[in-house]
């Protein structure tokens, strides 16, 4: 994603600080929503949570591609870091739950 944020940021006509804007707003909302969504996928199913995570950002990413609206392409972006979160902190767990501790080669992990 980060390969196309100048096409896309030239595309609406970002000035400088809208495109800080861009690119913050999704590093945010994966950091606010990393822990949460650790917890969530303790509770609800890690799998369920990661599959949920991968929609929510394929979606929102294709979405990015047809808006030309300014104010939603932002809101977009931080929804994508909601996905990124979910999926990230789902995909860790999955790894490490995925191998026995003997056959484990995740033992910073353990």
């Amino acid at each position: 994603m980060n390969i196309v944020i100048k096409s896309i940021t030239e595309e609406v006509k970002f000035n400088v600080i809208q495109q800080n804007v861009f690119v913050t707003l999704f590093i945010l909302a994966a950091a606010m929503f990393l822990v949460p969504a650790g917890k969530l996928s303790d509770v609800k199913g890690r799998k369920k949570i990661y599959a949920i995570g991968v929609f929510i950002y394929v979606s929102f990413s294709i979405i990015i591609g047809f808006v030309s609206n300014r104010s939603f392409l932002l809101l977009c972006r931080f929804f994508q870091g909601i996905g990124v979160s979910l999926f990230f902190a789902s995909s860790l767990a999955l790894i490490k739950f995925s191998f026995s501790p003997k056959k484990s080669w995740t033992g910073v992990w353990n």
